[in-house]
């Protein structure tokens, strides 16, 4: 019996140790955190459109998204978790001509401020290879730089501003074609979030023997 023991003792200490030494190798995991820089576009980007007899212009600018993914539980449910600030922003311009011949013009901003749980499941988290998906909450806010009505100003600074929610779920897949380097592509699905965007990631946080 007391070799039956030592034994179980025995690979189970190596057990963990390889199971470490693997951990130690992957993309995601205990200590690490992710900067990423991106951009993407949608419906109405930098186009013309024409609405009915009315022309309308409406530029729209790709947007631009930056964010880091830090684990905050190494392992549970299979998976490692995440948790990170998410932030994006586009400018739009629109001059156009409405029922009564005014002349309307504007630009604003738009932005969206929120907090990302990721989910990692650690099936998909190699060496070189990270998908996860992720809830996505915060708010989105719209802010008019100016518009004008036969260039006339027609705004106060109260509706200058204009805030909703935002919440949704996404799907992430990092690839690290270089050490701690990696380029990604997110889509996105919910209310006031952004479609898709594609850039890179940089990883750090934990240091190994071994390359990442």
């Amino acid at each position: 019996m007391k070799h039956y023991l030592l034994l179980i003792i025995l690979y189970s200490n190596s057990f963990f140790t390889q199971t470490n030494e693997v951990l130690k190798n992957q993309a995601f995991g205990k200590g690490v955190t992710v900067f990423y820089i991106g951009s993407g576009g949608s419906s109405r980007y930098l186009d013309f459109n024409n609405l009915k007899k009315e022309t309308i212009e409406y530029r729209r600018s790709p947007f631009i998204v930056i964010g880091f993914d830090h684990c905050i539980y190494p392992k549970g449910s299979n998976a490692y978790w995440g948790l990170g600030v998410y932030i994006s922003s586009w400018i739009a311009t629109r001059k156009y001509k409405d029922d009564k011949n005014n002349a309307i013009n504007s630009t604003w901003t738009n932005s969206l401020f929120a907090l990302k749980l990721t989910h990692h499941n650690s099936y998909y988290v190699r060496k070189k290879l990270d998908m996860c998906s992720a809830i996505i909450i915060g708010t989105r806010i719209k802010y008019y730089h100016y518009k004008e009505v036969n260039e006339q100003n027609v705004l106060n600074d109260i509706e200058r501003y204009d805030v909703n929610p935002a919440f949704g779920l996404s799907g992430t897949v990092r690839y690290y074609f270089y050490k701690n380097i990696a380029f990604y592509l997110e889509i996105a699905l919910g209310y006031k979030l952004d479609l898709a965007s594609f850039g890179l990631t940089y990883k750090f946080g934990r240091k190994n023997k071994k390359k990442l």
